[in-house]
């Protein structure tokens, strides 16, 4: 048995796969894992590019999906092609800068009670990516950072660092256990996600309700009612990344909207019914208020067009899936 299974759901992201893949046969040993890539059919060339590097790879295997299916589906099928005992969710904008495999296995030996485990992720800015490693989601976090309010708060580290984020707003490495280099954390992303074969056995696999967003939030909750979870903070790779989706400039509107739809079935799946009904009722009352005032502002030429689009989406997504 190999010991790692390297899973990366590719769309119409070929360049980063690229990179990705050249990083990992560069730093890995060949004979240690096998990579299994699936395509979410993309409508670009990445098709053949997979094909292509097939060739050239060694323990390389794909899937080319002819319609698009869930982010957790297409992780799903990779999963189920593995026989290795260890089992690594891998974006394809992820590049390692040397060996990172058997360094974040061997937080498994030394913590039995492990159950998840991510390097830590950094930017081509060289700076640590918090923004991945966040508390798990409430109802004031969702007013103090995603709803109108998020402008006063913002800038405000200490409510990020007490409400929002699992791990520090700085470039220093946070305060470690000592003999094994590793902090423990609530939940990790699956830009890089290693846990065992076993543990997913146990557990469950991605939830395929979640068409994009918190599938990696909904694993690691749980995961950890029955295991830690944990960054080594020894372990830095190099994660590319999307910008936020709370920019108001961009095209990608839809992203605020499935974003929160998401954290609102991750609040149906776990949460008790007098939080998930209060939670419901802000989601909806922010955006009609947000929508309401964008358009009142439209009366003296200063409409945001962006960010009306953002929470219609949001308001027709959450009508379309709850009635």
């Amino acid at each position: 048995m190999i010991s790692f299974s390297l899973i990366i759901v590719n769309y119409k992201s070929s360049d980063y796969l690229l990179k990705c893949l050249k990083s990992i046969y560069e730093n890995e040993k060949e004979n240690n894992f096998n990579v299994i890539v699936v395509d979410n059919a993309s409508k670009d060339n990445s098709a053949e590019v997979i094909k292509g590097v097939s060739k050239t790879y060694k323990n390389f295997s794909y899937e080319i999906l002819d319609e698009k299916k869930s982010f957790s589906y297409a992780n799903n099928l990779g999963i189920k092609r593995s026989n290795a005992e260890f089992i690594v969710i891998l974006n394809p904008d992820i590049v390692l800068n040397d060996s990172t495999l058997e360094r974040l296995k061997n937080n498994f030996n030394i913590n039995p009670k492990l159950g998840a485990v991510s390097p830590y992720l950094i930017g081509t800015d060289k700076k640590f990516q918090n923004r991945y490693f966040q508390k798990l989601p409430s109802v004031i976090q969702f007013v103090l950072f995603y709803s109108f309010l998020a402008k006063l708060f913002e800038k405000s580290k200490f409510l990020k660092n007490k409400f929002l984020y699992n791990l520090p707003e700085s470039d220093k490495v946070p305060k470690m256990n000592q003999a094994t280099s590793f902090a423990e954390v609530v939940q990790i992303p699956c830009a890089f996600f290693m846990t065992k074969k076993e543990v997913l056995n146990n557990i469950g696999l991605l939830d395929e309700d979640y068409n994009l967003f918190f599938e990696d939030v909904d694993l690691s909750f749980r995961i950890s009612s029955r295991y830690k979870i944990a960054v080594d903070t020894s372990v830095k790779v190099t994660h590319f990344g999307g910008s936020s989706f709370s920019d108001e400039n961009s095209n990608n509107y839809w992203m605020y909207g499935r974003f929160i739809m998401s954290m609102n079935l991750f609040f149906d799946k776990h949460y008790h019914a007098l939080r998930n009904t209060l939670f419901k009722l802000f989601c909806v009352t922010n955006s009609l208020l947000l929508v309401f005032a964008e358009f009142a502002k439209g009366i003296f030429g200063k409409r945001n067009s962006i960010r009306i689009l953002k929470h219609k989406f949001f308001l027709k997504e959450f009508v379309r899936h709850y009635f």
